[in-house]
C-alpha cells in the first residue's frame, strides 16, 4: 500500500539529498568519458556535443533507488554538462566581441545585460503527457526519417537525447528488479510502462514529471520554470485512477511524496506551477481538485514548489479564504495573478483569444502563450536606476568613465519633470536597443559558427 509513512517522509527530507549511487561509472571516469566526448566533436555544433555529453552521462552515471522511495530521478551527473556550458557560453562571447568591441564594457555599466538565459524554459507538459518519452522518440524518428536535409542534424539530437533516456529508464528497471522491494517493485513496473507508452495513471504523471525536470534543470541546466496547469494536467489521471480501484489516500500520498521531493531539492528557485484561470476552450479550469492541490500542499508546511493562483474574481470564497489563512500562518509561497488582466494584456500584443485562454505563467509571475513563444525573459535585462543616472549626466557613466547612452542634456539643462523624463526614456530606449542588438548578433553570428576549443 502506498502511504506518507514517517520512513517516506525522513528518506525523502534527509537521504534522499545524500543518495547513494549504484550501476554507474566512477565520477573519474564519467568526467573522462565527457571529455572525450567534447574532444571528439570538436567540429561539430553545439546542439551536437550536447545531445551526445547528455546521452552519454544517462547510459553511465550512477543511479540511486531505494525501496523508501516512490519515485527515480537521481542521477550522479557531477555538473559536468553545466561545465561544458560554460566553456559554451565563454564562446558565445567571444563571437560578439569579435563582432562589437564595446560589448563586454557597455554591459560592463549595467544600464542593460544582454546574453543567453538559461533560467526560464519550460516543456510543452501537455505534449508530453500525451506522447511520453517514447512517443517522443518514435515521432522524432519519423520526422527524421521523412525529414529534408537540412533538418536532419536537429531531429538526429533529438533522437539521441530520447533514446538516452528510455536507455535510462532501462537502466533503473534493472536496479530496482534486483532490490525486489515491494515499492522497487511497483516503481519498476511504471519505469516499464512509460519505456514504452505514455503514462497512464497520476503515479507515471507524477514518475515522468520528476524524472524531466532532474534531465532538463539539473543534469543540462536548462532552467525548468514552471510544472504548468497541474490542476488541469492531473486531474483526468486522479479521476480516472479512482475509478481503477486507487484510493484516494494513496494518490493524496503520491502527491505530497511529489512536493517533499522538489522541496528536498533545495532548488535555487522554486519551481511553480499553476491552479485555476481557464481552460484552452476558454471553461474555467477551477475544480474541487484545484481545492485538494492546495491542502495537500498546506498539510507539508513548505515553502517548494510554490503556486500561481489565477484570480479573475469568480473563485470560491472558501478557496481564497484558505489560502489567505495559510499565508498568515507563514506558508507565503502563493502568488495571485490576474488573469484577466493578462489576457487583456496579451490579447493587445495581437494574440488570439483562443490563444491566451490558457496562457502559462513561467518563472516568477511572467505570463506568455503556451506553445507560441519561448521567454527567455532574462536574454535582456534593464536597469531602470542606471538609466535614470545616464539621464542625469547626459548619458556619461560616471562608475565606467565612458559615453554609455546618447546626449540627451546637460543636468543644468534638465529644468523640469518633463524635460528629465524625456531624456530618461531616450537613456531607457537606447539601452533596449543595444541589448537587442547583441541577441540578435549573437544568433544570426551563431547559425554559421562551429565550436572551437
Amino acid at each position: 500500500m502506498i502511504e506518507l509513512n514517517e520512513k517516506i517522509r525522513n528518506y525523502i527530507a534527509n537521504e534522499y539529498p545524500k543518495a547513494e549511487f549504484a550501476g554507474g561509472v566512477s565520477a573519474a571516469e564519467l568526467k573522462n568519458g565527457v571529455e572525450a566526448v567534447y574532444e571528439s566533436n570538436q567540429n561539430e555544433t553545439v546542439s551536437r556535443i550536447r545531445a551526445r555529453a547528455f546521452a552519454y552521462v544517462l547510459q553511465n552515471a550512477g543511479l540511486c533507488v531505494s525501496e523508501s522511495d516512490y519515485f527515480a530521478d537521481k542521477i550522479d551527473h557531477g555538473d559536468l554538462l553545466r561545465n561544458l556550458r560554460v566553456r559554451f557560453v565563454k564562446h558565445t562571447d567571444e563571437i560578439l566581441t569579435a563582432e562589437d568591441d564595446s560589448y563586454f564594457p557597455d554591459r560592463e555599466s549595467s544600464a542593460f545585460f544582454s546574453g543567453l538565459d538559461f533560467g526560464h524554459t519550460t516543456p510543452d507538459w501537455e505534449r508530453l503527457f500525451s506522447l511520453g518519452f517514447a512517443g517522443i522518440l518514435r515521432e522524432a524518428q519519423a520526422r527524421l526519417a521523412a525529414c529534408p536535409r537540412e533538418q536532419k542534424p536537429f531531429f538526429e539530437d533529438v533522437v539521441c537525447v530520447y533514446s538516452a533516456v528510455v536507455d535510462l529508464l532501462k537502466r533503473y528497471i534493472k536496479l530496482l528488479r534486483a532490490d525486489g522491494g515491494e515499492n522497487c517493485l511497483r516503481l519498476a513496473k511504471n519505469l516499464e510502462s512509460l519505456a514504452k507508452n505514455p503514462p497512464q495513471t497520476l503515479y507515471e504523471v507524477l514518475e515522468l514529471t520528476l524524472l524531466y525536470y532532474n534531465l532538463e534543470n539539473n543534469l543540462e541546466c536548462q532552467y525548468v520554470r514552471t510544472l504548468g496547469k497541474a490542476d488541469q494536467l492531473w486531474k483526468p489521471y486522479y479521476e480516472n485512477d479512482l475509478k481503477n480501484g486507487w484510493r484516494e489516500e494513496e494518490l493524496d500520498a503520491l502527491i505530497s511524496a511529489f512536493f517533499l521531493r522538489l522541496h528536498a531539492m533545495n532548488l535555487v528557485a522554486n519551481i511553480p506551477l499553476c491552479l485555476g484561470g481557464l481552460d484552452k476552450h476558454g471553461n474555467r479550469a477551477y475544480s474541487d481538485f484545484s481545492f485538494k492541490i492546495v491542502k495537500i500542499y498546506s498539510a507539508l508546511n513548505i515553502f517548494s514548489p510554490k503556486i500561481h493562483i489565477k484570480y479573475d474574481g469568480e473563485l470560491p470564497e472558501d478557496f481564497l479564504e484558505f489560502i489567505c489563512r495559510d499565508i498568515i500562518r507563514g506558508n507565503s509561497s502563493y502568488l495571485f495573478i490576474g488573469d484577466e488582466t493578462v489576457r487583456k494584456s496579451l490579447l493587445k500584443y495581437g494574440y488570439a483569444k483562443n490563444e491566451v485562454y490558457d496562457y502559462e505563467v513561467i518563472g516568477c509571475y511572467e505570463p506568455y502563450p503556451a506553445r507560441i513563444e519561448l521567454t527567455s525573459t532574462c536574454n535582456g535585462i534593464i536597469s531602470l536606476p542606471k538609466n535614470l543616472e545616464l539621464a542625469l549626466n547626459d548619458g556619461f557613466d560616471p562608475v565606467t568613465k565612458r559615453q554609455i547612452g546618447p546626449h540627451t542634456g546637460k543636468p543644468a539643462t534638465l529644468c523640469s519633470f518633463e524635460s528629465l523624463f524625456s531624456a530618461y526614456k531616450h537613456q531607457l530606449a537606447n539601452s533596449c536597443e543595444r541589448a537587442i542588438k547583441y541577441i540578435k548578433l549573437f544568433y544570426s553570428k551563431e547559425k554559421r559558427k562551429r565550436v572551437k576549443k
